[in-house]
């Protein structure tokens, strides 16, 4: 609050305007969020991930993710874990308003640069052998990494909750370890690694998609 004097002696006490655009200035009190993915556990894993102001119109976040947990279509006993880290840079008047005046820090549409890292171990997948002519079983390691950019929309629910959408697209590659000696095509089979698709290595293109719903912290 700061006083305004006047010459005809009157003064005017003005409480200052939170949002106002001043890079020095508290934007808004709350700027981070604590993130979980709506539907992880229908894809046999679970994911935490936290957004924080940095910047005007700037944020950044990160995710890491257990997998083995949850519902599992394929039956493969799986397990590991993924991480996320990624420079969010809001679009335009999502988060400003004609007057320069910001709606919310967390709000609004995003291009995202993002490294993503995601490690597999499957156990006791089998293959048939021609030769020697048998069911083989053996263990697998996979290691997955990726950029990509990605496009999304955030939205806040009554200052308390947010919803954020998003997609992607990127280059990645893959490592993987098996037990045993196995062709190469069963080693290098998965597209699903959880916190990406891939392609193969022909075609190392990746994509993303998500669904988040988080709660607001100071």
């Amino acid at each position: 609050m700061y006083k305004i004097s006047y010459q005809n002696g009157k003064s005017e006490f003005v409480e200052p305007d939170e949002l106002d655009i001043n890079k020095e200035a508290e934007i808004l009190d709350k700027k981070s969020v604590l993130k979980f993915g709506v539907f992880a556990l229908l894809n046999n894993h679970f994911s935490i991930g936290y957004e924080r102001v940095i910047d005007v119109g700037k944020n950044i976040e990160a995710k890491i993710a257990y997998i083995g947990i949850g519902s599992s279509s394929s039956g493969i006993d799986v397990s590991g874990f993924y991480s996320k880290f990624g420079f969010k840079f809001l679009l335009g008047n999502d988060y400003y308003v004609k007057g320069m005046k910001y709606i919310h820090p967390l709000k609004g549409r995003y291009i995202k640069p993002e490294l993503i890292y995601s490690f597999i171990f499957e156990k006791n997948r089998s293959y048939y052998s021609s030769y020697p002519s048998q069911r083989m079983y053996y263990d697998i390691n996979s290691s997955a990494f990726a950029f990509n950019l990605v496009y999304g929309r955030q939205f806040i629910l009554g200052n308390i909750m947010t919803l954020d959408y998003s997609v992607g697209v990127g280059y990645g590659f893959t490592l993987s370890k098996t037990s045993i000696n196995v062709n190469s095509n069963w080693s290098d089979y998965r597209t699903d690694y959880y916190s990406h698709y891939y392609f193969n290595r022909e075609f190392p293109l990746t994509v993303t998609a998500g669904l988040n719903i988080g709660f607001i912290l100071k």
